[in-house]
């Protein structure tokens, strides 16, 4: 075999419409040439997953640049286009066999609704049509035609939670080596329709259980070369946004667009299904203060999930445990720059009376507090245990924490989702010794904290609730369930060298 040269970048934000605060270079975190390479090798991540693919096989990778921020709001438009020309200037000063992209797949920038597809439009003038552009997604990626027009092969995880980012490498990476050697020539189903799934579209519980097995099926046997089952972010107001099937023969697209039908049909179908009901908030606070419950409960804030693209700042949690059993030992996150900017002034030790919260969303109301300052810090790091994101180095960025009786009230200057129990260790916050923990995540935490204690997802107000029709849904409608709309799905096919082809609807 020839000498294989892969040029691999990577990219992840995803966005929430409703969320105005524009995201910048603090909530970036950026690493560029061999720093890229040493931070993802190892990682539970697609370019981890390609990284170390690549490696056993003797392919060479070079990484121009990695950029990550949380989920939040736009993202200043400036930095997407550093990312997007240190990316293109890579591509037409190299020699490369393919072209591989690791990104979420749901970015929006201050002008772009769709970045995805302008860097694969970018990237494409440079490389021309027969060098492969390959890509892997989060399975909650907005995904429309123009994302396809210029992509190759597109593939995304197959759980949610997610575990299998590193698996998604590494199906990527055989597949784009497929492609470079002649063995697969891929053509693309794509069907899409305007619909919202909300809160039940977990892969291991029905009704998308069952879908998933259908895809690993017919890959199985056969029938397709691989399949995506696109369940796009909640909170996106932009046009055409709504569910996206990807189905790939090798050289041939009967079976596939198919194949592609059986599943969007089958989506649409269990339309009414994919809402779920979460816990009740003051019944798990009544469980955590009973002599019954033996284990911490670690409570997912569906309502301000920054997961999810909120801002952190609710204390309606706060409240309620205060309210109804302040005696029990809790740890709860709240952002509120503010008042760190006020526990600057302050020692460990130390008295405090601070307001804290709700000066964000526009959704809750502020919380005066006294309690100790028992730790500031302006940046710690952690490594994420997993299995979610597992090996990834993460930066606290500035915090504190201020004990009011029992209850530590982990105070930020940014946005944290606390997905991984390592967040809260670096902060002096060992999770199993309490009896009430909440994370600002409603999925993804589940997998990370399960020995930490018993994993909950509870009801609660905000702008990552799935109570969507409290939320000022305007450019993406009509979109089921908002509006009662007939399924009239999108139809293409897309074949390698970008010819595309549309079937009648």
């Amino acid at each position: 075999m020839p000498n294989r040269r892969l040029l691999l970048a990577h990219l992840i934000q995803e966005a929430h419409s409703f969320n105005p605060y524009v995201m910048s270079h603090a909530q970036c975190q950026l690493h560029e040439g061999d720093a890229s390479i040493a931070r993802l090798r190892g990682t539970n991540t697609v370019a981890g997953g390609v990284i170390d693919m690549a490696e056993q096989a003797g392919v060479e990778v070079v990484c121009p640049i990695d950029m990550r921020f949380g989920a939040g709001g736009r993202v200043e438009h400036s930095i997407y286009e550093y990312f997007k020309n240190v990316v293109v200037e890579a591509a037409a000063a190299g020699t490369y066999d393919a072209i591989v992209l690791a990104l979420h797949g749901a970015m929006m920038t201050t002008e772009l609704d769709d970045p995805e597809a302008d860097l694969m439009q970018a990237v494409r003038s440079v490389v021309g049509p027969h060098v492969p552009i390959t890509a892997g997604f989060d399975l909650h990626a907005h995904v429309t035609e123009h994302t396809i027009a210029e992509c190759d092969y597109l593939t995304a995880f197959q759980t949610n939670p997610h575990i299998d980012m590193g698996e998604t490498g590494h199906r990527l990476f055989a597949k784009t080596m497929d492609i470079i050697n002649g063995e697969f020539e891929p053509v693309c189903a794509y069907i899409h329709f305007p619909m919202l799934t909300l809160g039940n579209d977990r892969h291991d519980q029905e009704p998308l259980f069952s879908l998933y097995e259908r895809s690993r099926a017919a890959e199985a046997t056969g029938r397709v070369v691989d399949s995506s089952i696109f369940t796009v972010q909640q909170f996106l107001d932009i046009e055409n946004v709504g569910q996206t099937i990807l189905v790939y023969g090798n050289g041939i697209h009967s079976e596939a667009m198919a194949f592609a039908e059986e599943l969007a049909t089958g989506l649409w179908g269990a339309r009414d299904s994919l809402r779920e009901t979460f816990a009740d908030l003051d019944q798990q606070i009544l469980r955590a203060k009973s002599a019954e419950q033996k284990r911490a409960l670690i409570l997912g804030d569906q309502g301000d999930r920054v997961a999810g693209g909120g801002l952190g700042d609710s204390t309606h949690i706060l409240k309620r445990v205060l309210e109804l059993a302040p005696e029990i030992k809790a740890a709860i996150p709240i952002t509120d720059p503010a008042a760190m900017a006020a526990l600057r002034q302050h020692a460990v030790g130390d008295v405090v009376t601070l307001s804290v919260g709700g000066g964000m969303s526009g959704f809750f109301e502020p919380v005066t507090v006294t309690g100790e300052l028992v730790r500031i810090s302006e940046n710690e790091r952690y490594t994420r245990r997993g299995p979610s994101g597992a090996g990834l180095s993460e930066p606290t960025g500035p915090f504190a924490v201020v004990r009011v009786g029992a209850i530590d009230i982990v105070l930020t200057e940014l946005p944290c989702y606390y997905i991984d129990p390592n967040n809260f260790v670096v902060m002096g916050i060992e999770p199993q010794l309490y009896d009430i923990v909440v994370t600002r995540s409603g999925y993804h935490y589940t997998m990370n904290f399960a020995e930490a204690g018993e994993c909950v997802v509870v009801q609660t107000p905000g702008m990552t609730s799935y109570q969507v029709e409290n939320l000022p849904f305007k450019r993406a409608r009509p979109i089921y369930p908002l509006d009662d709309i007939a399924y009239k799905p999108q139809r293409a096919i897309r074949r390698r060298n970008g010819v595309p082809g549309h079937p009648a609807a």
